[in-house]
């Protein structure tokens, strides 16, 4: 049996194609949530869990 990986931000980002489908505009933060930044990466995101 193969030794499970460490689950990290950034493999996430990897499997569900945020660079793809996100275009700046949406990101997973450190909490391991879909952020939304309304005017691009370049500002503070807003956590879409806290949102709803």
């Amino acid at each position: 049996m193969s030794e499970i990986e460490k689950w990290s931000i950034e493999k996430s980002r990897e499997l569900y194609g945020v660079e793809n489908w996100g275009d700046g505009y949406f990101d997973i933060n450190e909490s391991g949530n879909i952020s939304v930044h309304p005017r691009g990466r370049s500002e503070k995101g807003v956590d879409l869990f806290d949102l709803v």
